[in-house]
């Protein structure tokens, strides 16, 4: 996967998240669609809000002026009714192109978040290193 054209990538998430947001959460490998198997949709971010699904945050920038939010669900949260949990190799050719590609940066910054916690030298829990994407140990 590339970079969209018209994506601005961004890791600090802001104060307020721009209406229309996406969420691509993830719960292990597989993200949270709704739609039809044929047409799925990612849903927004103020719906996932309401719908009470919520897991830790990873701004990950915009595509236009669409805000994009990466989410780490937990491995047993469940479906909400009318949405379901999908591989991204399953929506290739069913989401637009870039759409599909935010995905998998998101499912990527997921998995780093939740593979880099403690530091693989010395195993104390690693932390947010201030003003960019990183991890660094205390």
């Amino acid at each position: 996967m590339h970079t969209p054209a018209g994506f601005t990538s961004r890791h600090t998430l802001p104060a307020a998240l721009p209406a229309g947001t996406l969420a691509f959460a993830f719960r292990d490998a597989r993200m949270l669609v709704g739609g039809t198997y044929e047409a799925p949709l990612v849903p927004p971010f103020s719906q996932l809000e309401q719908m009470g699904v919520r897991g830790d945050r990873h701004y990950l920038g915009e595509l236009g002026s669409t805000g994009c939010v990466a989410i780490h669900l937990p491995a047993d949260a469940p479906e909400p009714e009318g949405w379901r949990y999908s591989g991204l190799r399953a929506l290739f050719f069913r989401l637009p192109e870039p759409v599909l590609a935010i995905a998998a940066r998101a499912f990527q910054v997921v998995e780093w978040d939740r593979t880099h916690r403690y530091c693989g030298r010395c195993g104390t829990p690693t932390k947010d290193k201030p003003g960019e994407r990183a991890k660094e140990c205390p």
